[in-house]
This record gives C-alpha cells, structure tokens and sequence, in this order.
C-alpha cells in the first residue's frame, strides 16, 4: 500500500518548542564567535573570516554545527515522527447513573404488596435495565450511607446486588437520605461527570430532614429523580421474624409516606 504525504504527523509535536532553546544559543555562539578576537572591530567584516583562521575557530566552527544537528534530530525524533493515521478519540459527554435506595426498618411496612423494600427493589432492577448509557452504582443507607457498588458499565452487577439489600444488614440503625445523596453526587464528581442522575428511592423523610434536603437539591449539579414507595394511610413494620414491630409503650409503629417527599 502506497503512503500519502497527508498520512504524515508527529505524535507529539509539541516537542518542536524545545528548538527554541536551541536557537537562541546559536544566536549567543554566533555572537561569541563575532567577538572572539580584537580584530573584529579593526578589520572589515568581508575579510575578517579570510583573514582570521586558526585551531580554535576550526574545532568551533565543527562542534557547533554538530550541536545543532545532534539536538534538531533529537527533537524530532522525540516529538514521533510516524505514517500510520492513529484514530483520534472522540469526546463523548456521557452521564453518570446512581441508585440510591432507602433501607430504613420502615420499608417492612406491608401497606404495598408484598412490602415497600420488595417493590423498591423491583423498581430498583428496571431501573438499571433500562438505563443503557454510561455508568452506574448503587448507594444505600439507612442512619449512615454506604457504596454498594460503585461505577460500572456493567448492569449485571447491580442486579446481582440488590436482592441481597435489607434494612438488617446496615449498621446504623435510622434513616439519614442526605448522607446517601451526598454519597452518590461524590461517587459522580470523583469519576469526573459532568451530567448526571441521582435516582432516589424512598418511602419519606422526617419533617426536620427537610432543610438540609432541600440546601442539597438546590445546590447539586446533578438531576435528582424521586420514586416514593408506600401509602399516606401507612401499614405495620413486618420484622422478619413475623412480629409487628412496637414502640416502647407497646404501640405498633405505622410509617406513612410523607407526599412531601416526592415533590
């Protein structure tokens, strides 16, 4: 195959600013050179270089030369010269995806069936389905957050995850979404997005949450999506071993979705 003068460039051509260097130090040796004897100012420029002659400016006039030359054929072999066409990537402004689900105790309640986490988690799974551009993770969080996943482009991951959630498995009991959101927006900003989405799954904040949430939304660079699950009439806490769970007073603890939440 014949090669094009066009498929010629230099890899790295910003090596050829290192000549700069080299320039101006022909210019000082030129000069030196002008003014190596007292002669100079005697003798007319046109026969100083006839008249003049010796070991010295022999052995100068050859090093200097070669100087230069030497330093030239390193700067372009340095900046790469090549033939081959290397594709140049293209930028491509993609966005990044997080989950970030509630797994506070009040996700038991049976007021969806078959409870708020089981339809939490469901929607979870088609939400990484259909979600097919960029990367993705997963955050949950109860009275503390923590990554579950951190970013991939693979969604198998995800969906191999979250059946395993449940409020159980977290370490702090309670329920803290801003520490969850936070989580996610760092997860984003560390992998360098620029756009992305924050989908919030959740059965409701406490009344006092909702300052510190609303300085969040406002101040976040990314989309926040809110996906409430549960009812305002609200269902008993289901424990896993079959028991309602009470209060202290022996009262059954009955969380309802807080619409405020959702908007």
């Amino acid at each position: 195959m014949m090669l094009l003068p066009a498929d010629f460039h230099f890899l790295r051509p910003e090596w050829f600013y290192a000549l700069i260097p080299l320039l101006v130090a022909v210019w000082f040796v030129k000069r030196w050179r002008a003014k190596a004897t007292g002669w100079q100012g005697v003798i007319a420029s046109h026969l100083y270089q006839h008249l003049i002659t010796g070991k010295q400016q022999s052995v100068t006039s050859l090093f200097v030369p070669f100087l230069a030359l030497t330093w030239l054929l390193g700067v372009i072999a340095l900046a790469g010269p090549t033939w081959e066409r290397i594709p140049q990537p293209v930028y491509q402004v993609k966005t990044g995806h997080v989950l970030v689900l509630d797994m506070s105790l009040s996700m038991r309640a049976t007021d969806i069936a078959p409870d708020r986490l089981s339809r939490a988690k469901y929607k979870a799974i088609d939400l990484v389905n259909l979600i097919d551009e960029g990367d993705m993770g997963l955050v949950a969080y109860a009275g503390d957050a923590f990554v579950i996943s951190p970013l991939t482009e693979d969604a198998n991951t995800l969906n191999a995850l979250l059946p395993g959630l449940s409020p159980e498995i977290m370490p702090v009991a309670g329920s803290d979404p801003v520490q969850g959101l936070r989580l996610a927006e760092t997860l984003l900003t560390n992998a360098g997005f620029q756009n992305g989405m924050l989908y919030w799954i959740t059965d409701g904040v406490e009344i006092s949450q909702m300052k510190e949430l609303s300085d969040f939304l406002s101040e976040t660079p990314f989309k926040v999506n809110i996906l409430g699950v549960g009812t305002e009439e609200g269902a008993p806490i289901k424990q896993l071993n079959g028991e309602l769970l009470k209060r202290n007073n022996g009262s059954i603890v009955v969380p309802k979705l807080n619409a405020r939440a959702r908007q």
